[in-house]
């Protein structure tokens, strides 16, 4: 039994290079400000589309970006999605009006996005 197993690494020289090439390039890479708002909504039909997301929030205000969370495989919605606006104000007003209501004939749930927790 080799007592030095050998890691891959995805052709990278250090295993965290990879992690921090993806946070580089990821979707929420903008830095973010005290001005800006963004917010889960959860209860989406499996058929919900980003640009459907979108539609429906962008009557409350300036949208930034609009993303529903699919599946890799099915490319189906998992259930939940983020909503981005230019201010906070804006999205306070987002999640008052669309909290309880209805998207694509399922209830949805807004509330202002939190940080993921750190895992130890």
């Amino acid at each position: 039994m080799d007592s030095n197993p050998r890691i891959y690494t995805g052709g990278i020289s250090q295993p965290w290079e990879g992690l921090r090439r993806r946070l580089e390039n990821s979707v929420w890479k903008k830095e973010k400000n005290s001005e800006e708002g963004r917010y889960v909504v959860a209860g989406l039909n499996k058929r919900t589309t980003s640009e459907g997301l979108r539609e429906a929030f962008s009557k409350f205000g300036n949208v930034v970006q609009a993303r529903v969370v699919t599946d890799r495989v099915s490319g189906y919605s998992k259930g939940f999605g983020f909503v981005s606006y230019t201010t906070t104000e804006e999205a306070a007003q987002g999640i008052k009006e669309m909290d309880g209501k209805f998207l694509d004939g399922w209830v949805i749930f807004a509330e202002f996005a939190r940080p993921r927790p750190l895992s130890s």
